[in-house]
């Protein structure tokens, strides 16, 4: 397959067709992802398509238990196929064709009512990943809810839980807006993540690309704690990342580490780098049923350091028992910490 492929729904469908049959897709990758770079309709379509692909609980009947294509579906080619690469490939092209119908059907059955308020929920520990109905994606992450809105004119996403990442398609005619709280973010294609806090504090950290930040809280008294303006905007660059709070807005810069920590989330996992146990507990309580409670307010200034799984409180605790002086309890489902000498401190 080459990456100039004429037809972006055929090469699309190719792509997704070697993926699903475990072919050895590693040296093409590299030409696959130039393609996908080359034009926001290429990416569009593979991620319409392989959305569809995935939804498509019917598509599996096309494979056998082991893998191979169903007979029955190139039994209509059977008398112009034959042995060599040239017969191999008019098979080939011939389903990735009967591929795209069915899928461009699928796509058209999944994304008619476009212009619908669509939510998307992730319970307490829970991801998401969704694949909007323009191309572009969103990554939920624990006990969060996006409410989603395209028309002709505009795309709307209103955060009204949690955490989400935003992988935008390009479209300059209809700018992406992401609302939350008293916040506006604005953007055409970039990517970025935008976090509730408390139900009134906005954070917003960018990946990649440019967005504009706004506010309709009123202006700051001072500027203290980082550049802040009023609320009229901020434009936010790769790297930086703003707390919109009723105080106003503040931006800050983020070194690269920093940033992949910040969106280790996106994997599974935590991580922290010298932050104090009562914000690192905090954070685990996010995704966890079982709530971690510090019963010595001292134990929460002390400093910790690690990568952890998300949802795996054992783990943690146990770093923190090795690390710091700490007795733990568990009581009616919930985790105490307490020191066990003061002296620690």
């Amino acid at each position: 397959m080459k990456p100039d492929c004429k037809n972006i729904e055929e090469y699309a469908a190719q792509w997704i067709l070697r993926c699903d049959r475990g072919e050895d897709i590693l040296e093409a990758r590299a030409d696959f992802e130039a393609w996908l770079a080359a034009d926001a309709r290429h990416r569009a379509a593979f991620l319409r398509l392989e959305s569809a692909w995935q939804r498509s609980e019917g598509l599996k009947a096309w494979r056998q238990h082991d893998g191979a294509v169903d007979a029955r579906v190139l039994a209509w080619r059977k008398a112009t196929v034959r042995t060599g690469s040239r017969a191999m490939r008019r098979v080939s092209f011939a389903l990735a064709a009967a591929l795209v119908l069915v899928l461009l059907g699928a796509t058209s059955w999944l994304f008619t009512d476009s212009t619908r308020t669509h939510r998307y929920v992730t319970d307490t520990g829970g991801y998401q990943r969704v694949v909007l109905a323009d191309g572009s994606l969103v990554q939920l992450n624990t006990d969060s809810r996006v409410a989603v809105q395209f028309s002709a004119d505009r795309r709307e996403v209103r955060l009204e839980r949690g955490e989400a990442y935003f992988d935008i398609a390009r479209d300059p005619n209809r700018p992406f807006e992401v609302l939350a709280a008293d916040a506006v973010v604005r953007a055409i294609g970039t990517a970025f993540s935008v976090r509730l806090h408390n139900g009134e504090q906005v954070e917003v950290l960018v990946k990649d690309g440019q967005v504009a930040l706004s506010s309709s809280s009123p202006p700051p008294a001072g500027r203290g704690g980082g550049r802040s303006e009023g609320p009229s905007s901020l434009s936010l660059s790769a790297g930086e990342s703003a707390l919109s709070k009723p105080t106003g807005l503040a931006i800050n810069k983020l070194p690269e580490p920093e940033l992949k920590r910040r969106l280790a989330w996106q994997t599974g996992q935590l991580a922290f780098q010298g932050d104090t146990l009562a914000f690192v507990i905090a954070e685990f309580n996010r995704y966890n049923r079982r709530q971690i409670r510090i019963a010595d307010p001292a134990l929460g200034q002390l400093e910790v350091a690690g990568n952890f799984k998300a949802t795996d409180l054992d783990s943690l605790i146990a770093a923190i028992r090795r690390a710091l002086d700490v007795r733990v309890e568990e009581r009616q489902g919930e985790i105490y910490l307490f020191v066990r000498s003061r002296s620690a401190l």
